[in-house]
């Protein structure tokens, strides 16, 4: 079963959690995110803090949710989207960039501490690929 929730909404966390069947969470993909493509300055900071929101921080809500009960059974698989912009900078891709950064740094330090509990988590650094991701891309020139 595969269930959805807004990395946004705490309650919207909590409530697939709360919707999980099985007892456990086996694979949680934690694939949302939010791109923002222009000039720094042309951002206002609600929309900044928009994709900083999306992209770090529901990812930090969507693990405190479900990465506990996975310690405590001492198995799970973590897949979490990054991105080349998380790699290096991107020109008019900074908060972006910015936001993919945060994620590489939380992985590579989790990726370290979760396998004595049975846990392993991989970021996949995903490049330029057709999906309607560019589509719905944020700002502009």
């Amino acid at each position: 079963e595969t269930l959805q929730l807004d990395v946004r909404d705490s309650d919207s966390v909590a409530a697939a959690r709360t919707r999980v069947t099985e007892g456990r969470v086996d694979v949680l993909v934690c694939n949302a995110g939010r791109g923002l493509l222009g000039p720094l300055e042309a951002h206002s900071a609600d929309t900044v803090a928009s994709v900083l929101d999306v992209n770090v921080v529901g990812l930090v809500r969507t693990l405190q949710a479900f990465l506990p009960d996975m310690k405590r059974r001492g198995s799970g698989r973590v897949l979490v989207t990054g991105s080349v912009g998380g790699l290096m900078g991107l020109p008019f891709n900074d908060v972006y960039c910015a936001s993919k950064f945060a994620i590489e740094g939380l992985c590579e330090s989790l990726a370290i501490l979760l396998p004595p509990f049975g846990v392993h988590l991989s970021i996949i650094e995903c490049g330029p690929v057709h999906t309607a991701f560019l589509e719905k891309l944020e700002g502009g020139p």
